[in-house]
């Protein structure tokens, strides 16, 4: 088996390979090989993204498109990597086609200086296997416009259009400069909000300064009922919580209208910005007499490439020095370091180190799940203390 760059004559191939893997995401026409065959040209010519297949002399065996990024690890902003679009060529499942291009995939992303590395996973477990942690928790919200609190001044939005574009952009990236586990805009992004057909552009302007935006489509809530509408926001930021404010207020407004707002979120205290705690879909009081307000998911997975790297990056000072003994489902064990002074020893899997050392997880947390082992368990609290690291946000889609 080779691991190559995928040549462009191969782009239809690569397409087709698309359509099976993902066919509930796919229509499955030929028409559409073309049209993905040109996406994926757009990808490699002008983003940080390449195409790499795994072939079995001129047969294409499976591909993946990988990709760089620019993300907030604790307040520096670093190259990390990761893949997407993985799918194997449905004659050819069960040969190691997917693990062949995924080594593949960190070898590259090492030779390359990323310490970092994430993913979309299709299955946890499957993913786990190679050592990735599980990433911080997405809320979604849907609720009911009459239960957002209306105390924002909705004279400050209007409706952008492909000439505000490069302001959003921008304010995205300055967002991802100041927010842990956000990862700078990609092409891919931009190139979804260029290319998007039925989505709005709001804006939240100060005096002429961008503040916030959102992105939101409406969209009927079944085909036999088609007069009851949702907004479903695929993204919001705001720098500041005038902009948040008058973003709840327009929710409001819609009360006459949409049946409820959708919205996906890291904020675990986005209730805060409600009257009334309803999951509108699916309303429901707990066995311990609590309300549903959002579902849980998980998105990013992240997996560290390189430990030692990564705690050289930490900006800390520790009374005491950690030392690592970090265990790998596939592959030697390795031993990290951080701080002076008095040693403590942890030892835990790379997965549960990936999702701690991007703070997802603290020590204590581990310790109390029985994930990790210390010979001074009492000091982990201590030790999280001054570290104290941020839970990751990151919205990136790929």
């Amino acid at each position: 088996m080779e691991i190559k760059i995928i040549p462009k004559e191969d782009y239809n191939k690569m397409s087709q390979i698309q359509q099976a893997a993902y066919a509930s995401s796919f229509k499955g026409t030929k028409d559409e090989i073309k049209i993905l065959s040109d996406i994926f040209s757009d990808f490699t010519d002008n983003g940080d993204i390449r195409a790499i297949g795994a072939y079995d002399g001129e047969t294409m065996l499976g591909c993946v498109l990988y990709y760089d990024f620019q993300t907030n690890f604790h307040q520096e902003i670093i190259t990390t990597a990761g893949i997407g679009s993985l799918a194997v060529d449905l004659l050819h499942k069960k040969k190691h086609v997917a693990h062949a291009l995924i080594n593949h995939s960190f070898e590259l992303a090492r030779q390359e200086g990323s310490d970092l590395y994430y993913l979309y996973p299709f299955s946890t477990k499957f993913y786990r296997n190679f050592g990735f942690g599980y990433g911080s928790p997405m809320y979604t919200y849907c609720v009911a416009p009459k239960d957002f609190v209306d105390k924002g001044d909705k004279s400050i939005l209007s409706y952008g259009s492909e000439s505000d574009y490069e302001k959003v952009f921008e304010l995205h990236d300055t967002l991802a400069k100041n927010t842990q586990g956000m990862s700078m805009k990609t092409y891919g992004d931009k190139r979804r909000i260029r290319e998007m057909k039925m989505g709005k552009l709001v804006l939240a302007k100060d005096k002429e300064e961008l503040i916030g935006y959102l992105i939101y489509t409406q969209k009927g809530l079944s085909e036999s009922n088609n007069q009851s509408q949702k907004m479903v926001i695929a993204e919001m930021f705001y720098s500041n919580s005038k902009a948040l404010n008058a973003f709840g207020s327009f929710f409001n407004s819609q009360k006459d209208q949409m049946d409820y707002i959708q919205i996906a979120t890291h904020d675990g205290q986005f209730q805060q910005l409600l009257n009334n705690t309803c999951f509108v879909p699916e309303p429901k009081t707990m066995d311990i007499i609590s309300l549903k307000v959002a579902d849980k998911s998980l998105g990013l997975m992240p997996y560290a490439l390189e430990p030692q790297n990564l705690l050289n990056r930490l900006k800390v000072e520790l009374s005491h020095q950690l030392s690592f003994t970090i265990k790998h489902p596939r592959s030697e064990n390795k031993t990290a370091v951080v701080g002076q002074g008095d040693p403590i020893s942890i030892t835990l899997t790379i997965n549960e180190f990936s999702s701690w050392i991007t703070g997802v997880i603290t020590l204590k947390e581990l310790f109390d799940l029985g994930q990790l082992k210390s010979d001074h368990p009492e000091l982990l609290r201590k030790i999280d203390q001054q570290m104290y690291f941020e839970s990751p946000k990151s919205l990136t889609r790929f």
